[in-house]
């Protein structure tokens, strides 16, 4: 059937901008699947190419999931897999060759599959892969970043930074971010946005604010900063004291919920002569102005969306008017608008912040603390933090804060960790450090399986197995590389080799991955940045004085803070590198690798100097 429709669409010469999806399966379990949006048919061929060769690698590196769910043959397999795992034969695949994988250094994967993640922008529909994937936020963050190292080519970095500043400017102004509200929904549904998916949730505003905080310092561009802030405002006004979750219309028809409009319904909101004013602004007809490709059903035909690729003040310049007064004369229209809309459907709330989705948020309060030096959100995320150890790790760490004891999920863990690692290098304070090891360890308890990485969830509530890939999905995280992450910074910190070796099995079992993919997760690449030995900065000094506060902030920019780990001279876990642990209280920042110290300066300038030589032969 999908084939049938990618040909219908080619024949017809229109696209299949409804989310038409091609699912692939082994033994009727799902393996990956692709959206046949502007897709050709030597992708398709590829990805089918690569979703049999991921069938191969479940086989050769999960022997549970592989006797648990297949139905035929499972002695001989057992037998094979336990023999290959014991070293006592050679894995060989269905053309009895041995695989083809060469281990790859973290810098070489690092830099080569970023370039293809780079390679995917899409200039016209100035999206990363044309496809209508969900808010492309650890995108941005990975692809942003790039422009700091000095690894990648001047080239590559110029293309990395036109790749987040222009997707970035699309979404921003899209219909992406909801015109009435000003909060962004959760993704979209054709190649633009002209048609998203009308819900919310916090998780995306949280991600979202990270990525253009972050990127916009990355890029050096303020005013993606400034729409990352202006998110976060809206987080701690509207999202977490109600604790909301999700946020949808209260329709049946919940694609299109109260979010179009026919010209009828805005002639009874508002006047004649605003109507005309917002039809300049929105482009909105009398008979809709939802397009066909997007709409190919006439589903929502007659209905207007109040999607623009303007800016406000593009909009403003275009009607002759000041920014301010084009705001001031839009927004008492807006705000009808939504008073309509709010009695037309209602909206539906979910109010059950679960333990990840809370860290999630905290890491937004802590980036724009890093980028505002606004102390108040700091104060907000350790707030949050106090909240995650209280009401979820009183019986181990839980889903959700509820009398059911609904059990944590892997990307809780993996959050709710890297929340408290970020919480530890943005206070220096050592029991967030502590935090995270209890976290981390206790994942490592629950969730470990024969050996093998981390996996989704507990044996008890296991439904779905971890190794499920799709190779064109590459906006979204992975339970594995949030943890890489994890281990990564604390086998920085701490130099336990039990946080090293699952970073050995990332690079082995998933080696073959990266091969056999056009790209990997993101998150892994971001975690890959710190390299196969990853640098640590330490701070000495004292933390009351003014100049150690500044320079502690500014260690958390971006450039610092994806390419290295920041820790405190004064942690009992720090691992013990005797140039660090007998600093006196001068302010004094080094830099390391392992145990070797690359250099140590007084002030920032020099560090950053330092850092970048370093970081341009790191290897």
């Amino acid at each position: 059937m999908g084939l049938l429709a990618h040909q219908l669409s080619v024949d017809s010469d229109q696209q299949v901008s409804f989310p038409t999806l091609i699912w692939m399966s082994h033994e009727a379990l799902p393996i990956a699947s692709f959206s046949l949006a502007g897709i050709g048919l030597k992708e398709i061929e590829s990805s089918i190419k690569n979703a049999s060769a991921m069938v191969d690698h479940i086989w050769a590196n999960n022997s549970k999931y592989a006797v648990q769910n297949s139905r035929a043959n499972n002695e001989l397999r057992q037998t094979k897999i336990d023999n290959f795992l014991l070293g006592e034969s050679k894995w060989v695949g269905r053309d009895d060759q041995p695989p083809s994988i060469i281990p790859k250094s973290r810098n070489e994967i690092y830099r080569s599959s970023t370039r293809k993640i780079i390679s995917y922008y899409d200039p016209i529909s100035q999206t990363i892969d044309g496809l209508g994937g969900l808010m492309p936020s650890y995108s941005f963050q990975l692809v942003s970043q790039v422009n700091l190292s000095p690894q990648f080519t001047k080239q590559t970095r110029q293309r990395a930074t036109i790749a987040f500043t222009e997707s970035a400017r699309n979404i921003t102004i899209s219909a992406a971010k909801d015109p009435i509200s000003d909060d962004y929904f959760q993704a979209k549904r054709s190649r633009d946005w002209s048609l998203p998916i009308f819900s919310k949730t916090a998780k995306v505003q949280a991600e979202l604010a990270t990525a253009l905080i972050q990127g916009g310092q990355a890029t050096d561009h303020p005013s993606l900063i400034e729409e990352g802030i202006r998110i976060i405002k809206i987080l701690e006004s509207k999202w977490i004291p109600k604790n909301i979750a999700i946020e949808a219309p209260l329709q049946k028809e919940l694609e299109a919920g109260a979010f179009l409009w026919s010209w009828a319904e805005l002639e009874k909101i508002v006047t004649p002569e605003e109507l005309t004013f917002l039809a300049e602004v929105f482009q909105l007809r009398k008979l809709g102005n939802i397009p066909a490709t997007t709409d190919p059903t006439g589903k929502y035909f007659r209905l207007n969306t109040l999607q623009t690729n303007r800016s406000a003040k593009e909009l403003a310049d275009q009607l002759g008017l000041s920014q301010k007064a084009f705001t001031n004369k839009l927004s008492p229209m807006l705000l009808r608008l939504q008073n309509a809309r709010n009695k037309k459907s209602g909206l539906h709330q979910e109010t059950q912040l679960s333990s990840g989705q809370l860290a999630i948020v905290g890491n937004a309060l802590l980036a724009g603390w890093a980028a505002t030096n606004n102390e108040a959100w700091r104060e907000k995320a350790l707030k949050i933090a106090s909240r995650i150890k209280k009401d979820f790790q009183d019986d181990g760490l839980l889903r959700f804060a509820s009398p059911q004891k609904i059990h944590a999920r892997g990307e809780d863990y993996a959050q709710c960790a890297l929340f408290f690692e970020s919480l530890y290098e943005s206070t220096l304070k050592s029991q967030w450090l502590d935090a995270t090891l209890a976290i981390t360890e206790e994942a490592m308890r629950e969730l470990s399986r024969e050996g093998f990485l981390l996996q989704e969830t507990r044996d008890v509530d296991q439904i779905i197995p971890l190794h499920i890939h799709s190779s064109r999905m590459i906006f979204g995280p992975s339970t594995i590389g949030l943890f890489d992450q994890i281990f990564t910074r604390l086998y920085a910190i701490t130099g336990d080799q039990k946080f090293n070796i699952p970073r050995a099995t990332v690079v082995k079992n998933f080696g073959s991955m990266i091969n056999l993919s056009p790209v990997v997760a993101t998150d892994f690449l971001r975690s890959f940045a710190l390299g196969d030995e990853p640098c640590l900065i330490t701070l000495a000094g004292d933390s009351s004085n003014s100049e150690y506060q500044k320079i502690h902030r500014a260690l958390r920019n971006p450039q610092f803070s994806k390419y290295a780990i920041l820790a405190s001279t004064q942690s009992e876990a720090l691992r013990k590198t005797p140039l660090l642990t007998n600093l006196n209280s001068n302010l004094k920042i080094t830099l390391s690798q392992g145990d070797q110290i690359i250099g140590q300066a007084n002030d920032l300038d020099s560090f950053t100097q330092l850092f970048l030589t370093q970081l341009a032969k790191k290897e």
